[in-house]
């Protein structure tokens, strides 16, 4: 058909990829001026924590410097203590923390614990400067030692006869409030498919149930220090340096029940059991057939290691949980979109919520969260607009974590935390640039290619930028299997995008069911043979859950005194206020001489070579009658560390006083 010679020529219109530019331009100006302004907020937030707590111990500082010749300067003010640099003549010598209520620190003085920063190894080893150091600080301590603001909190080294009290319960208003826009960007999504809906909610209620009633709920933290998170959520503890998000998500739960921990495993579970809602709608989003999504998704539900870590204390669980459902959401707004959607603003802003929220929890989640923005580069569509897509997002999580959550992440990288871990997380980056190139020259050959091949390359980019960042992030030094492979799910949301994209290129029905196949087999066989070896608990678990067992036997004016460090080794029980823990580099007390109840319990670092003889001398000094005992196996939750018999015995005993 001709058009009429007295037909008006239709007016041209812009092509969508002008559009796309245009608004992208647009976007990316608005972003990046939040971003900006988030990053000021930021530097002058920290800026004014760093003037304030140099400035209340500058009196302080002076009176030292005159006594000792050393220079001090307050570079961190956690809550009931303070990180002071020591230096002399500007050579910098050593960080020492300084904090009220913990009996574990290095050194006791006072009554305050003095703790240099760092891995430092065996102290006869470390440098003649840097001990004289230590000991002329402790000396100041010891004379001076009205240090302001560190004895706001009470000291552990006096016990209480009732629990301590728990301070205000917060909400998590950002996680909640990024929680609310994914439950509407799900249910806008599932609005004509409610069979999908009612299979993933059955999915979610299997994964609780089989973790909450298969499983024993327990702590997770390698070296014995999971009740300190139960201590933060409670509102204290050392572990607060960490950040707030920890105490924010799980305060009011440590307030209901029974225990503390009860609350707090039972908000993890809930949460984790909404993982692999996200885990499908990221695959689904990413472009990946029901056929290949599903499989996935009940492999997720049944993982050992995350069924694990859903019934535990363990930061791991909260981050993977949080950052899967940031990813989904983030997936789900950039499905099908352009930079003009509305819907793709919500996502990245309900996104950006949720990892404000879970990067206040703890650093490690950090990098794992930087990733998130390659879930939508993966995903369906042109390449163009994927890639600007994933710089709005990327930009607009930025800017929103910066502005909710800048002055947190400020505090923890310019405390004691930053200090010690900083420099080795920067050595692993600089390490982990050798992938970095290979990244770049894949996306550099991208105005060579088309088609599949370029998408191919795509994906192959993206996993090798989630490799260097999962690598540059690993600081624990893998302490034992489950440790590792905990960090490792942080990143699987954008692994998960991977999968979905590279499923994409597979064509045939029969190929794609065979592949759906290969993957139920292959969970099955994962979670038969690893499910013992990564659900086991190790000593120091087992022996925590005994401690939660006979604690509610003991009489309301009771103190437990145990030893709780040695050398490198811990081991925290979840006692509490009635627990007195003791560490072996110092002269422990005499027991008869507490008031109240006093009971000492034997526990696991008495079987190491580093507590043996401290034990030993304690136990000479008092008698003892014996209440409870266990044997227990020797499984150190630390990889370099080891029991020196095999079960190893702990027990209680109540202290006998002398007529």
């Amino acid at each position: 058909m001709t058009r009429s010679a007295g037909a008006p020529r239709a007016a041209r219109r812009p092509s969508p990829s002008f559009e796309t530019r245009s608004a992208a331009r647009r976007a990316s100006k608005l972003c990046f001026c939040l971003l900006v302004f988030g990053l000021c907020w930021l530097g002058a937030g920290a800026a004014r924590a760093a003037d304030a707590c140099e400035e209340a111990f500058a009196s302080w500082a002076a009176r030292c410097e005159k006594q000792t010749g050393l220079e001090v300067r307050a570079r961190h003010c956690p809550p009931g203590g303070v990180v002071l640099a020591v230096s002399r003549r500007g050579e910098a010598l050593l960080d020492v923390e300084v904090a009220s209520g913990d009996t574990r620190g290095f050194r006791r003085v006072s009554g305050l614990s003095l703790s240099p920063v760092g891995e430092l190894g065996d102290w006869k080893s470390v440098a003649e400067p840097t001990r004289a150091a230590f000991d002329a600080l402790a000396g100041c301590v010891a004379a001076d030692p009205a240090l302001p603001d560190v004895r706001r909190a009470p000291s552990a080294a006096e016990p209480s006869a009732a629990p301590t009290a728990i301070a205000k319960a917060t909400l998590p208003w950002r996680g909640l409030a990024g929680l609310a826009i994914t439950c509407a960007l799900g249910v806008s999504a599932l609005r004509r498919r409610a069979r999908v809906g009612l299979a993933l909610a059955l999915v979610a209620a299997a994964s609780f149930t089989l973790r909450w009633l298969a499983l024993p709920h327990a702590f997770f933290h390698q070296n014995g220090q999971g009740p300190d998170w139960i201590a933060v959520a409670r509102g204290g503890g050392a572990l607060s340096r960490y950040g707030p998000g920890y105490a924010e998500v799980f305060s009011l739960m440590a307030r209901a029940g029974n225990t503390p921990e009860g609350g707090v495993f039972l908000e993890q579970a809930l949460l984790a059991s909404l993982a692999p809602i996200g885990a499908f709608a990221i695959l689904r989003a990413a472009g990946a057939r029901a056929v290949v999504a599903w499989p996935i998704t009940v492999a997720l539900a049944a993982e050992p290691l995350l069924a694990r870590l859903g019934v535990s204390e363990s930061y791991f669980a909260t981050g993977f949980s949080l950052s899967m459902l940031a990813g989904a959401t983030l997936a789900m707004g950039a499905a099908r979109a352009t930079l003009r959607a509305r819907r793709f603003w919500l996502s990245a802003l309900g996104a950006g919520l949720l990892v404000a929220q879970v990067a206040r929890v703890h650093p490690l989640t950090w990098l794992a969260a930087a990733c998130l923005p390659l879930i939508v580069v993966v995903g369906p569509g042109r390449l163009r607009t994927r890639l600007t897509l994933a710089l709005g997002s990327a930009l607009a999580l930025g800017a929103v974590t910066a502005a909710l959550s800048g002055s947190a992440l400020g505090s923890v990288l310019t405390g004691s935390l930053g200090t010690e871990w900083l420099p080795a997380a920067a050595g692993r980056l600089r390490r982990s640039w050798a992938l970095a190139p290979l990244a770049l020259a894949l996306l550099a050959s991208l105005n060579f290619l088309r088609g599949r091949t370029r998408r191919f390359v795509v994906v192959a980019a993206t996993a090798a930028l989630v490799g260097a960042a999962l690598r540059a992030g690993d600081v624990l030094g893998s302490p034992n299997p489950a440790v590792a492979g905990a960090y490792v799910r942080l990143f699987l949301p954008a692994m998960l995008a991977a999968v979905a994209a590279l499923s994409r290129f597979i064509r045939g029905r029969h190929v794609r069911h065979g592949l759906a196949l290969g993957v139920a087999v292959a969970a099955v066989f994962w979670s038969v043979s690893r499910w013992r070896p990564l659900t086991e608990l190790p000593t120091d678990a087992l022996e925590q859950g005994f401690a939660m067992g006979w604690r509610e036997t003991l009489p309301r004016n009771a103190t437990v005194v145990y030893l709780s460090r040695a050398n490198r080794r811990s081991l925290v029980l979840p006692l509490y206020a009635r627990g007195m823990p003791l560490s072996s580099s110092n002269r422990p007390p005499a027991l008869s001489a507490l008031p109240g109840a006093v009971f000492y319990y034997r526990s696991s670092l008495c079987d190491s070579a580093e507590g043996r003889s401290f034990c030993a001398a304690l136990e000479a000094s008092v008698r003892l009658g014996p209440r409870v005992e266990r044997a227990l196996p020797a499984r150190a939750s630390m990889r370099w560390d080891s029991y020196l018999e095999t079960p190893v015995r702990v027990a209680l005993f109540r202290v006998i006083r002398e007529p």
